[in-house]
């Protein structure tokens, strides 16, 4: 009796017709989990951004800042630079966004976008939460008092570039090579989450890099910090240009 079975060529017909398709799948797989992970990112942020509208109606108005106290490198107070710090082991207080983690987060893991594909967000939310000697960052550049004229959450006032300072957060890309803190990135740098003072999100193209510390102006933190402070004010200056339009087109801060 003779029995039916799949010959070499037939065999090989399958798997070669099974590789296309997995071939032309992958690529919309990785698409639709790289969309996935920016609007979880998006999510977030609108949580951190509820955060920040429950603690302004708990302090007169006023967006969460950090200590009041000297910066390391910029010689100006920690409150008047972005920054992603959440947790200062030096001076033990939170810094930030990371303010929220007292009574106006759901969660901590909110300071941490899915698509951060750089510092280990698990180790950073350890050392927030620890409380201990090491520093804590988040995945966002928050605004605190850079390029504003006040800290009320409902007029910030204008940046430097004479214009309404509206963005309050946004997933940071900083490409510095000198020390692992300069090093981080979400989207792979190419999509940027930005947080509003009303509360809404709006994901944007990082158009030229425009929200992006590139690696010589995050590696000038140790050598010549008022280049690094300079591009921190125009990246949020490019910030509040991108609510109505692409951060490229931003004025340029002289």
């Amino acid at each position: 009796m003779r029995r039916n079975a799949f010959t070499l060529i037939e065999l090989l017909v399958v798997i070669g017709i099974v590789a296309l398709i997995v071939a032309i799948l992958l690529p919309a797989l990785a698409g639709a989990v790289n969309a996935s992970r920016l609007s979880t990112c998006g999510a977030r942020l609108h949580q951190l951004g509820l955060g920040v509208i429950s603690y302004s109606m708990d302090h007169k108005g006023k967006i969460p800042l950090g200590p009041d106290d000297a910066h390391l490198f910029f010689g100006v107070s920690r409150q008047e630079v972005a920054s992603t710090y959440a947790w200062v082991g030096t001076s033990g207080s939170l810094e930030g966004a990371g303010v929220l983690m007292d009574h106006y987060l759901p969660s901590p893991e909110s300071l941490f976008c899915p698509a951060d594909t750089t510092n280990d967000p698990f180790k950073e939310l350890e050392r927030i939460k620890a409380h201990g000697a090491q520093d804590g960052f988040s995945s966002y550049l928050y605004r605190q008092l850079d390029q504003t004229e006040s800290a009320l959450l409902a007029d910030l006032g204008f940046n430097d570039a004479g214009e309404d300072a509206r963005a309050l957060m946004l997933d940071m890309n900083s490409l510095g090579s000198l020390h692992p803190t300069l090093f981080r990135t979400n989207h792979g740098g190419i999509m940027v989450n930005i947080l509003f003072i009303d509360g809404h999100v709006r994901g944007v193209a990082n158009q030229d890099d425009a929200l992006t510390m590139d690696q010589a102006s995050a590696d000038a933190t140790f050598f010549n910090p008022s280049i690094t402070q300079k591009r921190l004010d125009q990246i949020m200056v490019n910030a509040d240009y991108a609510e109505n339009g692409m951060p490229g087109d931003a004025p340029q801060l002289p």
